[in-house]
């Protein structure tokens, strides 16, 4: 009877195993041409084989990733999951035609932007640019992306990077803080640099 039982968990785990794999290798396919690496699935922290290079979190692990198995010129990597594909672009010409030229052929992943939808489809969590609802939306906004504005904006922006840079980030580079290759993440200081420039249109300084 034990003896059943163990030879039926086994087969059963071997058809999991054999399932997953065959999964796996469909995905990885599809994007065999680009240099990368697998993993079962994405996670909340670093599990080898389950989520080895991506996962919350992962940016050094992806950078370490890029830069391992990454094309030698473009710096695009691959990581090859159950149910997706995850491909990182670091070229500025790739990703010039990926989002402008060729926009209309990748449309947007529906659960990473349906939390957006709290108020209704909006110009972010449009999927299709092509859509009448994107259109619609780009209509209303597209007043503040005049030239004047991106203008304002882009040196806003200059001016804030540099007094981020200043006040913190050569601090951290000097001190060693951030490790090998420099790699500063820059996330949570977004906040600052928001309320920083918040602060300074209202006081007109």
């Amino acid at each position: 009877m034990f003896a059943l039982v163990a030879y039926t968990l086994l087969a059963i785990l071997l058809t999991a195993l054999i399932s997953l794999s065959f999964r796996l290798y469909q995905n990885y396919s599809k994007v065999k041409n680009i240099p990368g690496s697998w993993q079962l699935m994405n996670f909340v922290k670093r599990v080898p084989i389950i989520a080895s290079h991506f996962f919350l979190g992962s940016h050094h692990s992806m950078y370490q990733l890029t830069q391992e198995k990454g094309d030698s010129k473009t710096k695009t990597v691959r990581v090859s999951m159950l149910k997706t594909n995850l491909i990182s672009i670091c070229d500025r010409d790739l990703l010039k035609e990926l989002l402008v030229a060729k926009g209309h052929n990748f449309v947007k992943e529906p659960d990473m932007y349906d939390p957006f939808n709290l108020f209704g489809v909006n110009i972010l969590s449009a999927l299709d640019a092509n859509s009448e609802t994107w259109k619609n939306h780009h209509r209303v906004a597209n007043s503040a992306f005049s030239p004047k504005n991106l203008e304002f904006v882009a040196l806003v922006a200059s001016e804030s990077v540099d007094l981020m840079r200043r006040t913190k980030w050569d601090k951290e580079i000097k001190s060693g803080s951030v490790g090998a290759g420099v790699l500063i993440d820059s996330t949570a200081d977004f906040s600052d640099i928001t309320l920083g420039e918040f602060i300074v249109s209202n006081l007109n300084l």
